[in-house]
């Protein structure tokens, strides 16, 4: 059985709290795809009844993240088609994402961005990749918040919640896993520049470069 993966509070619901932490959990890579998840076991472990668990799981699998069986439920598992299909989302929001960037950034958030950069190499260079997932995640966050759309924002978030627990696999299948953080310097260097449509393209190969890693490194299921 995992440790106590969050600290309930009394003034928030329950459900929400279970949810919300259940969520987290699985998006971070706590909870891989195809883990079980035994109903009793997430109760104690959050310190709850098992009737906040039961909506959660609900709520869970109504998002797709989750399966529910018999007293418990499995993390879900994308198909290679799942992730194709969402990286080719990524390519075209994030492309978009990174041309508001180079416009509306701040000094602020190009120092966020640098920093990302600088840990996600350390950190590749450590042999870490979980850690420089983080990191290259990070980078993408701080991008998108510098375009400064709310609605973009949201969109993007959504697609984060798929995708974020395989792009440690996309990491280790990259020969070179230090070449995304290159891509990500010269994107970074659009944006500081300002060069919009520059950042925009180099996005959008960027992620079109993960796309034929997955196309080529995964097999089918």
């Amino acid at each position: 059985m995992k440790d106590k993966i969050a600290v309930i509070q009394k003034a928030i619901p329950l459900a929400d709290q279970v949810y919300r932490a259940l969520k987290e959990a699985i998006v971070q890579g706590r909870f891989r795809p195809g883990d079980r998840l035994v109903e009793a076991e997430v109760a104690n472990m959050l310190g709850v009844s098992r009737t906040p668990v039961r909506e959660a799981f609900r709520r869970l699998q109504q998002e797709g993240f989750i399966t529910v069986e018999a007293r418990g439920a499995r993390v879900s598992k994308l198909t290679k088609r799942d992730i194709l299909e969402i990286y080719a989302c990524r390519r075209v929001l994030e492309g978009l994402a990174a041309n508001l960037a180079a416009r509306n950034r701040t000094e602020e958030d190009l120092k966020a961005m640098a920093d990302a950069l600088d840990r996600a190499e350390q950190a590749i260079a450590a042999g870490l990749l979980d850690e420089a997932v983080r990191w290259n995640i990070a980078f993408h966050d701080h991008l998108i918040r510098a375009g400064g759309n709310l609605h973009l924002m949201r969109l993007m978030d959504s697609l984060r919640t798929y995708a974020i627990q395989y792009r440690t696999v996309v990491l280790h299948l990259r020969p070179r896993p230090l070449s995304v953080v290159e891509e990500h310097r010269q994107i970074f260097e659009a944006i500081a520049q300002g060069d919009a449509p520059w950042a925009e393209d180099l996005m959008k190969m960027h992620i079109a470069n993960d796309m034929r890693t997955v196309e080529e490194g995964l097999l089918e299921d």
